[in-house]
């Protein structure tokens, strides 16, 4: 059958075959537990941090490329992995949770114990099969699960980071003779000063990727939340998402759609009356994307609401121009120019 979801979730399952094939074919997490004769192949598959495009054949990154793509298995027996590129196999694993060192611990039984197979760039590009040694949790600074090695570069790279601080600290501490001169000491090299920047940046590189990777985690649930007809749900956890992205750098604003999140917590208020609220989230999303055409049409819809028909008319005549297939849109026009028409002849007439 054709996957036209981004998450795949295999449980209780055996002999099972799951193909992701194609440009378009992005499957971002794939969590498979207590199952047995599992088989997932990638065919030139896109990394889940691919951005796809209409015209774009190939995928900028390919599922593996990117540290994020991962499969996440519990109690799995005989799971194959095979990645192909041009129909050819170029890598492949085969993991089990007995094999690969799975035991009791606590209260948890060996079948709980959670793996996580990816490719690592630094053993050729491999399929490898670890133990996930720090589950990730849906809010702070744990949002991703994380594996020995993972936690021990990040610690050694934190460390490095600290001592370069240190480091700089000092070298603007000014040192002085006992006749008061300063004391001329070695200057870092040009090569030391680079490195130094390039551990600086990748410590912020990966303090900004783990808030994004919550922003995106809990717009996910927020849009989970919305399909359920949870509302009020869907709210909190958009206003999670947003709270969060304040804390990402000013000149980060590609790295989050925040405008998509305010139409969508637009969406949740008017779904539940509260159109004010509505039409400030869509003018929030609006400041940050001024052609988010479900913006517009909110905020049409939320003034309309208000019975602000004239401001209400150009809002829904812009999304219209930019979506003019959209029934929807065409509709709630046309509804507006019907109710400014009326209002502006109750005027004349009184």
């Amino acid at each position: 059958c054709k996957i036209i979801s981004g998450t795949v979730e295999l449980h209780h399952c055996s002999n099972v075959r799951v193909k992701i094939q194609g440009p378009e074919a992005t499957v971002a997490t794939l969590q498979v537990d207590l199952s047995s004769d599992v088989t997932v192949e990638f065919h030139d598959a896109p990394s889940g941090k691919n951005t796809h495009h209409p015209h774009q054949k190939e995928p900028s990154l390919y599922w593996g490329q990117d540290k994020d793509d991962r499969i996440f298995h519990a109690g799995v027996t005989n799971l194959k992995v095979q990645i192909y590129r041009d129909d050819m196999l170029e890598t492949e694993t085969v993991a089990d949770y007995l094999k690969d060192g799975a035991t009791a611990v606590g209260n948890a039984t060996a079948q709980e114990m959670q793996f996580v197979t990816s490719v690592l760039p630094d053993r050729d590009g491999q399929l490898v099969t670890e133990s996930v040694v720090r589950q990730g949790s849906s809010t702070g600074s744990q949002v991703r699960a994380m594996t020995e090695r993972e936690l021990q570069a990040a610690q050694e790279l934190r460390e490095k980071a600290a001592q370069m601080a240190l480091e700089k600290a000092e070298s603007m501490i000014q040192i002085r003779d006992k006749d008061g001169n300063p004391v001329v000491t070695q200057q870092p090299s040009t090569t030391d000063t680079k490195d130094d920047e390039e551990v600086m940046e990748e410590v912020v590189t990966q303090d900004v990727q783990v808030i994004v990777d919550e922003c995106q985690q809990n717009k996910a649930r927020g849009n989970e939340a919305f399909g359920a007809g949870e509302y009020g749900q869907a709210i909190l956890l958009y206003s999670l998402a947003l709270d969060k992205a304040e804390e990402l750098p000013s000149d980060s604003g590609g790295l989050f759609p925040r405008d998509v999140v305010y139409s969508n917590r637009a969406a949740c208020f008017l779904k539940l009356g509260q159109h004010e609220k509505a039409a400030a989230d869509a003018q929030s999303a609006l400041e940050h994307n001024p052609q988010n055409v479900k913006a517009l049409f909110r905020q049409g819809l939320a003034l309309h609401a208000l019975q602000q028909y004239t401001a209400a008319l150009p809002l829904l005549a812009q999304a219209a121009q930019l979506e003019p297939k959209n029934k929807q849109i065409q509709q709630a026009l046309q509804f507006c120019e019907v109710r400014l028409e009326q209002e502006h002849r109750k005027r004349m007439a009184g």
